[in-house]
C-alpha cells in the first residue's frame, strides 16, 4: 500500500493501524558452524527475553544460514545482536519469558544485495 496517494478506500484505518503496529519481520542471520535454526526457534533479546518467533531459516552454500523472524519491537537494526532458543516449545512461552542463548544471530538488512558469494557476512 502506498500512502503517499492522497486517497483510496480504507486508507484512514490503515494509517490509524500502522500507528499502532507492535510486530515487524526482521530478517537476521546466522554464522557458519551453528545448529540448524528451525521455524518456530524463539527469538530472544540482548537479556534474554522473548521478543518473537523464527518463521523460516535456510542454509546457504557457505554454511551460514539467513531467515525470518515476527519480532514484538520495533526498531531493531541491522547489526543488533539477537539470541536464538532452539527446541524450546514456542506455545509454552509468553512474551517477556527470560531464557539462556543457544544461538546468536544478527540482524541484516531487509533486502540483500545480490551477487555470487554474499551471504550473512556481506562477503
Amino acid at each position: 500500500v502506498k500512502l503517499h496517494k492522497p486517497f483510496f478506500i480504507g486508507r484512514e484505518a490503515y494509517v490509524e493501524a500502522l500507528e499502532k503496529w507492535e510486530r515487524e519481520i526482521v530478517r537476521f542471520g546466522v554464522p557458519a558452524g551453528t545448529r540448524p535454526v528451525r521455524a518456530g526457534a524463539v527469538v530472544l533479546d540482548r537479556g534474554g527475553r522473548v521478543i518473537g518467533w523464527v518463521t523460516s531459516c535456510v542454509p546457504l552454500p557457505s554454511g551460514e544460514q539467513v531467515g525470518m523472524a515476527i519480532v514484538w519491537r520495533r526498531g531493531l537494526r541491522e547489526g543488533t545482536p539477537i539470541g536464538l532458543a532452539l527446541g524450546t516449545a514456542p506455545e509454552r512461552l509468553e512474551l517477556g519469558s527470560r531464557l539462556p542463548w543457544v544461538v546468536e544471530g544478527k540482524v541484516l538488512p531487509r533486502f540483500p544485495e545480490w551477487g555470487p558469494g554474499l551471504g550473512v557476512s556481506g562477503e
